[in-house]
């Protein structure tokens, strides 16, 4: 039975990285066995003779730790004795290493025995985690947004400065912050029921204006109305990501009131016989008034549909940090790819705030607008959704009656690209393209409600000839029914369920294109869907 133990320890010492020891604490070592001189630097000889001192061989900031750990360990009798030290290696390098050991005192003498392993790559990994989490801490205190961490008790284990900032002018303090009492919903359920019964590793759940659901930041008297979302990772953590959409329910609210008032005036308006001119004044300003709603509102729209994907982007990079710290996987370079990654992003959204602020500046004058360049700024601002709904499109160039292959050679021949140009405000110009944009994302998102596999396509043909500029715009929605097609352009005429449209996008673009492009519109089905047709002199200016 002895060399049957002894040779188990003998494969232990030989495979493994360990030291094995015995040392009387006021004399030598006693026993002093295994991979020595790869864990600490020397020889085991040169030890146990007294060549080299044992403590020597500590590096010398940890010494002092080294020893009041023992101290401590004499003083309180401790059986069980385990400290972290670094030793300088020949070639100078510091490694970590692990001391365990138990303490007895035999025939007078303190004697510990016990093994010293190797913890290095453990401590590396350990150093780096903290590293990480101090980067990942700053990078979440710059985005405008609140983020809220859960530990696997559900308590709160971190905000960033966003989410401290909202939760200091409210005179709350996020420690003291219970997750169920600072998150609520309008439908009653609790947030804890969401997360034990909703929210899987991987998956989020979202509270936004486009759910039924409506997700609340309890500050005390006050609820602020926040689009959420909550995500867990693999280690049960629970992340909360949100944002104050208070100012959009605001707008809403605003566009929903002078919707109500325009269809009140509007089921009034054979009671209202007033001159001629009156009216027609009256009529000029409430359609001003009109267009700097929808205005506000398309921008509203289309800067939530540019954001939407890079802020899910940033919290899936955040999330992927975390995982990677957990796992013990994230290398220097991983990092700094993902905060390049997430720097790019934020510039991105920062520009897009800039491109629409320019784009909505109100104009006094008409300018050369080059339509065929306007038609592919409005397609990639409102890319975003055509992409979301899954809504394809294709636009095609004519010239002089012949289809040009490819619409890039257009664009590279200055003589003929100038031929789409015409005189026009660029605002309204961009709107009846977004109108006609817009109204069939609608249809083909309706039709869709009725067979889910329909695949969307809009299709843009733009011609030009001697003596007009043509845009057709067509779509494979639910086209328009015959009773109704000669209304369409009337105004507050909608065939949109109440709330989701008001009426005025078609009612405007035919005044724009007849009042400001001399030119016509109209609007008829084809097999499948629906065409509109917009004709533009060639002397519109």
């Amino acid at each position: 039975m002895t060399d049957i133990h002894s040779l188990k320890y003998s494969t232990i010492i030989k495979n493994f990285d360990i030291i094995v020891f015995a040392r009387d604490l006021s004399k030598s070592f006693l026993m002093l066995d295994g991979a020595v001189e790869e864990l600490l630097g020397v020889k085991a000889e040169n030890i146990i003779s007294g060549d080299v001192k044992w403590l020597d061989l500590v590096y010398e900031e940890d010494k002092k730790h080294f020893l009041q750990n023992l101290f401590t360990d004499l003083k309180s009798n401790n059986e069980n004795s385990q400290v972290d030290f670094r030793i300088q290696m020949p070639d100078g390098s510091l490694r970590w290493r692990r001391r365990i050991g138990t303490v007895e005192n035999e025939d007078g003498s303190w004697v510990m025995r016990g093994i010293i392993i190797d913890i290095h790559d453990k401590k590396v990994s350990e150093e780096t985690s903290s590293d990480l989490l101090t980067k990942f801490s700053l990078l979440s205190h710059h985005v405008e947004h609140g983020l809220i961490v859960l530990g696997q008790d559900l308590s709160i284990t971190y905000v960033n400065n966003f989410t401290k900032s909202i939760l200091s002018d409210a005179g709350l303090l996020w420690e003291d912050c219970i997750i169920d009492e600072l998150i609520s919903l309008s439908n009653e359920n609790s947030i804890i029921n969401v997360i034990n019964e909703s929210v899987l590793t991987g998956f989020i759940i979202k509270y936004s204006m486009l759910t039924d659901v409506t997700a609340y930041l309890n500050l005390g008297k006050k609820r602020l109305p926040i689009d959420l979302k909550i995500t867990k990772s693999h280690d049960n953590t629970i992340y909360f990501f949100f944002s104050d959409i208070s100012e959009l329910i605001a707008y809403q609210n605003t566009i929903l009131k002078k919707t109500k008032e325009l269809q009140e005036l509007n089921e009034n308006l054979n009671l209202r016989v007033e001159a001629e001119t009156a009216k027609n004044i009256k009529h000029e300003k409430m359609i001003a008034t009109q267009k700097k709603i929808g205005e506000m509102g398309r921008l509203v729209s289309s800067i939530a549909h540019r954001w939407r994907q890079p802020i899910n982007s940033l919290g899936l990079n955040i999330q992927y940090i975390k995982e990677l710290s957990d796992c013990g996987e994230l290398t220097k370079d991983e990092l700094n790819t993902v905060h390049d990654f997430c720097m790019v992003l934020i510039n991105e959204m920062s520009v897009t705030i800039d491109g629409f602020a320019d784009l909505f500046k109100v104009e006094g004058v008409k300018k050369k607008i080059n339509i065929l360049n306007k038609i592919w700024e409005v397609f990639d601002l409102y890319k975003p959704t055509l992409e979301i709904n899954h809504i394809f499109h294709k636009v095609s160039v004519e010239v002089d009656g012949q289809e040009v292959s490819d619409h890039k050679i257009v664009l590279q021949d200055t003589g003929t690209l100038s031929r789409f140009d015409i005189f026009s405000f660029e605002n309204e110009t961009f709107q009846i393209i977004l109108n006609l944009l817009v109204n069939s994302v609608d249809a083909i998102i309706e039709r869709r409600s009725a067979f889910s596999n329909h695949n969307g396509l809009i299709s843009v043909v733009l011609s030009v000839d001697s003596e007009c500029i043509r845009l057709k715009f067509s779509d494979n929605g639910t086209g328009i029914r015959e009773d109704i097609l000669e209304n369409i352009f009337e105004p507050y005429f909608t065939t949109k369920d109440e709330g989701k449209g008001i009426g005025m996008g078609l009612y405007l673009t035919k005044v724009y294109v007849e009042k400001n492009l001399n030119g016509k519109i109209v609007c008829e089905n084809i097999p499948n869907g629906c065409r509109c047709t917009i004709s533009i002199p060639i002397s519109s200016d």
